[in-house]
């Protein structure tokens, strides 16, 4: 069977132990002779694009979807027409590993791979309006940053669900940001969203607002969990400090100068600062920052509502992982922050 979708299967792990056939070899042999010059002279241009091709199985074919490239072991063997053969010789549901034998256009071996679990989907409207009081976050304009997804997509829908107006903003998500809006106007509630990206002007992006906010709820995050490295990393560091001081601090200055006393922001933290995990010197270094920053500017008169917290690690893409682990629940740490943030907003409004 000739296995070449347009998009990668989301397959099962008893789907995946049966999976066998052909991918096809890259058709632009050129492109690769330029990209790969070294290893296109020692070993040929056929092989290295079976190479590239047992990319293609694992994150398109097998595991698919959701898949981790965990390593190759291949020896040399005759140059024969056609693609890269496959089938599946080893599965381990438990720790979600699947060996592939490959042979064909000039290898023989294996390659393996993990297949995740699918990413974490947040709760839907309907069941989160089961645990809020209805219309309690009336009143209420939140600014999600980075809402298309994760904690953001669910502040935002839980607030929708009180009956806030949310703003939900994405970066490079905007299906996501879509699909978001949608579910939440479909069920009666009201949502804008708005492209912002942490490391462009902030000026120029919140001058595109529909409406000023009352509530701010700054979830924008990069990528946490990476690949580790042997010691400390300036560069790491720099992307966490971009998102998690000067791109939150860029945001609270772009904010006219007029409306910040009145503006509650929720600023979370993590309680790695407390817990130190292994690996995370840098993004924990980063959030006591942002903690650092918080603090001082809420010292000011202006910045009086800064509501900090520190969160535990919760069911999101970011913290998934291969095995199943147990994580909070993220609306039973969610909302007693959200209505702490909408009586502050309560009362801040009730000044006025």
């Amino acid at each position: 069977t000739l296995h070449h979708p347009a998009q990668p299967y989301d397959l099962t792990f008893a789907q995946m132990e049966t999976k066998r056939g052909q991918i096809p070899l890259a058709s632009g042999r050129l492109s690769l002779g330029e990209r790969f010059a070294s290893a296109v002279r020692v070993f040929g241009i056929e092989r290295v694009a079976a190479l590239a091709a047992s990319s293609y199985l694992v994150g398109m074919v097998c595991p698919g979807l959701h898949s981790i490239y965990r390593n190759l072991n291949l020896t040399t063997a005759a140059i024969t027409p056609g693609g890269l053969n496959f089938r599946v010789k080893y599965s381990d549901e438990d720790y979600r590993l699947i060996r592939l034998a490959v042979w064909g256009a000039g290898w023989t071996g294996l390659v393996d791979s993990y297949g995740r679990p699918p990413p974490a989907a947040q709760t839907n409207m309907a069941s989160l309006a089961q645990r809020i009081v209805p219309g309690e976050f009336v009143g209420s304009v939140a600014l999600v940053i980075g809402g298309s997804r994760g904690l953001g997509e669910l502040t935002a829908k839980l607030l929708a669900a009180g009956g806030a107006r949310v703003i939900v903003t994405y970066a490079v998500g905007q299906a996501d940001a879509a699909r978001v809006q949608a579910e939440i106007v479909a069920s009666g509630g009201q949502c804008d969203i708005l492209r912002y990206d942490i490391r462009h002007s902030a000026e120029e992006q919140i001058a595109a607002l529909p409406v000023m906010p009352t509530d701010i709820y700054y979830m924008a995050t990069p990528q946490i969990f990476q690949r580790a490295e042997a010691g400390f990393s300036r560069d790491r560091l720099q992307d966490f400090l971009n998102f998690y001081v000067i791109g939150f601090s860029a945001l609270c200055r772009a904010l006219p100068a007029q409306s910040r006393p009145d503006i509650a922001v929720f600023y979370p933290s993590s309680v790695s600062i407390d817990e130190r995990p292994a690996n995370m010197t840098e993004y924990t270094m980063a959030k006591a920052a942002g903690e650092v920053l918080c603090q001082d500017m809420r010292s000011f008169e202006t910045w009086r509502h800064i509501l900090i917290r520190r969160l535990p690690r919760l069911p999101t893409d970011q913290t998934a992982t291969l095995y199943e682990d147990d994580q909070g629940d993220p609306v039973t740490e969610m909302l007693p922050i959200l209505r702490a943030m909408h009586a502050t907003q309560a009362i801040s409004a009730a000044m006025v």
